[in-house]
């Protein structure tokens, strides 16, 4: 896991504190145990990407985002309610758009197994059942170039 900084007027910066860890010890204990109580939560977890935000009793440190999308974690370490609030804001346009992304993406599928299903055919050809009037401009052009080829086979 990577462990930032954010400040409203200079970004994002190395986080050179470090707090205490215990290994092997889930992330909600972790925080719990370092004073952390739970603000906010952007996204949906285990499938998508996710933000949390807590907050603690520590003038230097009060916050702390955690970021999460399948299987990577950053730690957000914030100073300040301006701040914390800008993330947010840059966060959730983000957070939002994948997930939206993702989702469009299952349902994109979906519907291209019912149409498999109904159809017999992929959702981009076309069959005289979803596509009458292209099957009959392909079965035109077809003809015509059968006739080109007898055409130019005649004068040879």
């Amino acid at each position: 896991m990577k462990d930032l900084t954010y400040t409203q007027a200079g970004g994002f910066a190395e986080f050179d504190g470090k707090e205490d860890g215990v290994l092997g010890e889930e992330e909600s204990v972790e925080l719990r145990r370092l004073g952390f109580s739970s603000l906010w939560e952007i996204g949906i977890c285990d499938t998508h990407t996710r933000a949390m935000g807590y907050e603690r009793d520590d003038q230097a440190m009060p916050y702390l985002v955690t970021v999460w999308d399948a299987c990577y974690g950053t730690r957000i370490y914030v100073p300040d309610a301006a701040s914390m609030f800008a993330l947010r804001l840059k966060l959730a346009s983000l957070i939002q758009t994948d997930c939206l992304t993702q989702d469009l993406a299952e349902v994109l599928q979906a519907v291209k197994r019912y149409f498999r299903a109904e159809h017999g055919h992929d959702a981009l050809s076309a069959c005289d059942v979803c596509d009458p009037d292209e099957m009959r401009d392909a079965r035109r052009q077809r003809a015509a170039h059968e006739e080109r080829k007898r055409a130019a086979a005649k004068q040879a």
